[in-house]
């Protein structure tokens, strides 16, 4: 427990190996642990707290190579909605940086936050805060709060097995312009399970992710995709989300202008919006299951040349609803989405088409009132199940 003092360890020498030690930062002014700079660096088998916010970071690293933290334990002042001074474990200008095996709770700020870094690797961490996901009324750049793992100009990223319970952001691909080379983000969040978050996953302008077989709950927004709508130029952000069991959020994922997705083999049910393409140009949205939702895919004005294809689309209340231009729906199986619709086509839309679906015992079958709506072209309509006893929409039964 140092007593007063700039930083409670400083390591600036290359192969050391620094462990088994409990830091009390609590009266230190800067750093618990500074790394500055040094190769070949282990932090092994600490526990690091502070009961106040006066240390900047509980441990910092910066233009070092080679490091590993490995069995730590951050514990900081406590939780809370609004930024506190002291961060949990920071990186800038890191190359070659393993997180594995850390528990950090109770910050009021981000508890592990990576700049301007290289082939990083987040492996078994649990990160424990308060509940997020009522915080905010959007939008919600208006209410930002404490992050979980932010990653800022990184790449070769790799999140894995990570436990994120409660923060503002549950891993952030960020983006801040005019702060580094505004290179964006790139890498993976893989096998991790996010619950209680404002947002779980934000691929914000630059960014490029793959999202692989997460589980993503109980949040305001599962996932983001885009951040500054084009404010800052084309810059935009892309996500390959596959395999994620996305549930019980207000918005299972969402992207905006300049987002682009491709969604694939996820299950994704009993949230009040399960996909939503708010202003997102040129994303697929394929081979998923809908389960449970509100509105399962919602494509609002603004959103074209979107296409959504071979999902099954089931016990909803409105399947898919559609607000933009030139989208294309196809090829799916939408069945028994009875609060509303099973496809509704708002006056917005303009060219939309809609072929080689599936409408089983939907109440109603479907809705259309846009412009130049094709449900028939040249070779194929759509199969419905009430082609007997009512023939009469959308006119023409194939």
């Amino acid at each position: 427990s140092p007593s007063g003092g700039t930083d409670a360890v400083k390591i600036n020498a290359d192969n050391v190996v620094f462990q088994k030690f409990e830091i009390d930062a609590s009266s230190v002014s800067e750093q618990g642990i500074d790394v500055d700079p040094s190769d070949n660096v282990e932090l092994r088998n600490l526990k690091i707290s502070s009961s106040t916010n006066t240390p900047d970071h509980l441990i910092i690293l910066r233009d070092s190579t080679n490091i590993l933290v490995y069995n730590v334990e951050l514990i900081g002042p406590g939780s809370s909605l609004a930024f506190g001074n002291t961060q949990g474990l920071r990186g800038e200008n890191v190359v070659n940086l393993t997180i594995l095996k850390v528990v950090i709770k109770d910050m009021a700020h981000h508890a592990i936050d990576i700049l301007f870094s290289r082939n990083i690797r987040i492996d078994d961490v649990e990160i424990n805060s308060l509940d997020f996901s009522n915080v905010c009324t959007p939008p919600f750049t208006g209410c930002p709060g404490p992050e979980a793992i932010r990653l800022e100009d990184d790449s070769d990223v790799t999140v894995i097995d990570a436990n994120i319970n409660g923060s503002f952001i549950g891993v952030n691909f960020a983006f801040a312009p005019g702060t580094g080379s505004d290179s964006g983000t790139e890498g993976l969040v893989l096998n991790s399970e996010f619950k209680k978050n404002w947002i779980g996953i934000l691929v914000a302008d630059n960014g490029t992710a793959q999202i692989k077989n997460n589980k993503i709950t109980n949040s305001a927004r599962g996932m983001l995709v885009g951040f500054s709508e084009g404010a800052f130029g084309d810059l935009p952000a892309r996500a390959e989300i596959s395999g994620n069991d996305i549930s019980g959020n207000k918005q299972g994922i969402r992207v905006l202008s300049g987002g682009l997705l491709t969604n694939t083999n996820n299950l994704i049910h009993d949230n009040d919006i399960g996909v939503e393409l708010n202003g997102g140009d040129g994303s697929t949205i394929q081979k998923d299951i809908f389960n449970n939702n509100n509105i399962s895919v919602y494509i609002r004005d603004g959103s074209d040349n979107n296409t959504v294809r071979r999902n099954t689309i089931f016990n909803n209340s409105d399947g898919v609803v559609v607000d933009g231009d030139n989208n294309q729906i196809k090829d799916n199986r939408i069945e028994n989405n009875n609060g509303t619709t099973g496809v509704h086509v708002n006056a917005t839309a303009n060219n939309t088409r809609i072929v080689r679906n599936f409408f089983i015992n939907n109440v109603p079958q479907a809705n259309d009132s846009g412009t130049n709506t094709a449900w028939n072209d040249t070779k194929n309509g759509n199969c419905w199940s009430d082609l007997r006893t009512n023939p009469g929409f959308p006119g023409t039964y194939v």
